[in-house]
């Protein structure tokens, strides 16, 4: 499949985040992507600047995520969290919570300038259980 051909089949069903559909110009085709760049059907190689947190941190195709989202996959791939949990989230919201009631002590000093001292510190400490 061309780029081309990708870019019509995309512009017949999707729609964009941000994007006017009557004026946009076409998609990108993007293959595949590795490190700090992507890979287009017609050869180029892009600097990625804009993609979620972790391909900035990490890059893309990173073998250590890769692996671990393989992982997860064969085991849930997704599940809406409306009414729902499941291990993995309980499990990395109680890693989170922990290392904040470690933290906070340090955190709060640094925060004072932005916390109003009576209502964000308070609600800062409820969210984490203090």
């Amino acid at each position: 499949m061309t780029g081309a051909d990708l870019a019509s089949r995309d512009g017949a069903c999707l729609w964009h985040p941000y994007t006017q559909m009557l004026t946009r110009p076409d998609p990108i085709p993007v293959v595949r992507a590795e490190g700090v760049y992507l890979y287009t059907a017609d050869g180029r190689r892009i600097l990625d600047g804009i993609s979620s947190w972790w391909v900035n941190i990490h890059g893309h195709s990173h073998p250590k995520l890769n692996e671990a989202l393989a992982a997860q996959a064969r085991e849930l791939e997704h599940v809406v969290f409306a009414n729902c949990t499941h291990r993995p989230a309980v499990e990395l919201a109680e890693r989170l919570v922990a290392h904040v009631q470690k933290e906070e002590m340090a955190l709060l000093p640094a925060l004072e300038d932005l916390l109003d001292e009576d209502t964000d510190r308070e609600l800062l400490l409820a969210y984490t259980g203090s």
